[in-house]
């Protein structure tokens, strides 16, 4: 869908809504923008939260619309960071990283001899459950596992019995905002001014539209009522 379409059947569906006392609803292009742009973001999150697993591949219909938002991130090179065990090692994200939905470490330790390197599995885990295991044998790090714990949105926190020589992940990108004209006098959505059209799969786009019509309405409606009560 062209950035024009999405404009135009913006207006149409957003007039189909019963108005109920109110003016002709009406949005600029830079609402139009914003409703599209959180829409499209919401859409993607709920893929994955609306599937066991948290995974987008539960489908080959899902799995081919996100396909081109799947990114592959290799680090070598270790970070500073504040960790919760002395065995934490950091890893920078890529910046334009939204979901993480596969990663693995490298393992390079004379410690395991001839399993050296190794490729071992990280587990997201709390840090509650970090303080109830990290002494506990049969579920500490080891050889096959690294814990991963959130604590920093730009980089990850590993903890690894061994050394961990470079960190692999797959992950969803951001998208790129829906912008519908370009624009100025210090306007920008997620620091973009150009206008640009969605580029995921075009069978996402009927969705998204009608996705965000219903949320400008929603908006548009308590915006009225607030108004009435004053």
């Amino acid at each position: 869908m062209s950035i024009e379409e999405f404009s135009t059947e913006f207006d149409v569906l957003l007039t189909s809504y019963p108005l109920d006392g109110m003016d002709k609803l009406i949005c600029d292009e830079y609402e139009k923008s914003v409703y599209l742009t959180e829409a499209q973001r919401n859409l993607v999150i709920s893929y994955f939260t609306n599937n066991a697993g948290g995974t987008f591949e539960k489908t080959e219909e899902i799995k081919k619309y996100l396909v081109s938002l799947v990114k592959t991130y290799t680090k070598e090179t270790s970070t500073t960071g504040s960790g919760i065990s002395p065995d934490s090692v950091f890893f920078d994200l890529p910046s334009d990283y939204m979901f993480i939905i596969y990663e693995a470490a490298v393992l390079t330790d004379d410690a395991l001899g001839c399993l050296s390197p190794y490729t071992a599995n990280i587990i997201p885990i709390t840090h509650d459950y970090y303080y109830k295991s990290s002494n506990n044998p049969f579920k500490a790090p080891n050889y096959r596992r690294v814990f991963r714990i959130d604590s920093y949105e730009s980089k990850v926190e590993l903890v690894s019995k061994y050394h961990i020589s470079s960190y692999f992940c797959r992950y969803i990108k951001n998208m790129t905002p829906i912008i519908l004209t370009p624009l100025d006098g210090g306007l920008s959505i997620e620091g973009y001014t150009q206008a640009t059209t969605c580029l995921l799969h075009p069978a996402l786009h009927r969705a998204i539209l009608e996705l965000a019509v219903s949320t400008a309405f929603a908006a548009k409606v308590k915006l009225h009522q607030a108004t009435k009560i004053r």
